[in-house]
């Protein structure tokens, strides 16, 4: 479902991401780990489209990211890293905004996940906090109930309580056969939900690790997931 070949963006002294190879297979969630400034946000952009690589490619069910950027952004479900909303006014606006441009008639879901998250939408957006607007990103990603999402460090800004209803939220669409790609720098959010991570660092792929393999061989970690 989502295909990363020899990803290469050079910004120069180190910086970028450098032949990053993976791939997401359909209903399969991938966590993607690293520190800040280890390249999670700039794959997450080539995904949607935004950047274009220096060299390798990434496709979504099929289609290359850059070539079929609007396709791609009516597919999938984005949480961004750093959010900046339209000049729109409220939360109703823009969430009302997003529901046309989707396609979305019936808000009942959408308004379930208003609920779940405890928003005040009537408040303006650029006077909403980090953490309202995180929420308010996380309703705009999931409320199509997309096949597939992206996820930028998708529990910044979220107290304990909203972190456990995200992964709760995650495993939801989990369990209906969504295929996602989340990253994050904590492990044990990436612990709950996942079915491998991939580990970057310096903007290269260090390794991937998944829960269940039958080879003996493979050293297990104390979390449940065996190197592979």
């Amino acid at each position: 479902m989502i295909e990363v070949k020899k990803l290469t963006k050079d910004y120069g002294q180190g910086r970028g991401i450098f032949d990053v190879t993976f791939e997401v297979h359909k209903g399969e969630t991938l966590g993607f780990l690293g520190p800040n400034g280890a390249g999670k946000s700039t794959t997450m952009r080539h995904l949607m489209g935004f950047l274009a690589p220096d060299s390798g490619y990434c496709e979504i069910g099929g289609l290359n990211c850059r070539i079929y950027a609007k396709e791609i952004m009516k597919r999938v479900g984005y949480v961004p890293g750093q959010i900046d909303f339209p000049d729109v006014g409220s939360g109703t606006n823009f969430l009302k905004i997003q529901a046309q441009y989707l396609g979305i008639k019936d808000m009942r879901y959408t308004e379930k996940l208003i609920d779940l998250f405890k928003i005040d939408t009537s408040a303006p957006l650029k006077r909403m906090s980090k953490g309202m607007k995180q929420k308010m990103a996380l309703v705009a990603a999931f409320m199509s109930k997309p096949d597939i999402l992206l996820l930028d460090e998708p529990s910044t800004g979220l107290d304990p309580v909203m972190r456990d209803a995200l992964i709760e939220l995650i495993l939801e669409q989990k369990k209906r056969g969504a295929t996602v790609f989340m990253s994050s720098h904590i492990f044990k959010e990436l612990e709950d939900t996942c079915d491998k991570v991939t580990f970057i660092h310096d903007g290269k792929v260090i390794s991937t690790i998944g829960r269940d393999s039958h080879d003996a061989n493979l050293p297990r970690l104390s979390c449940g997931y065996v190197c592979c």
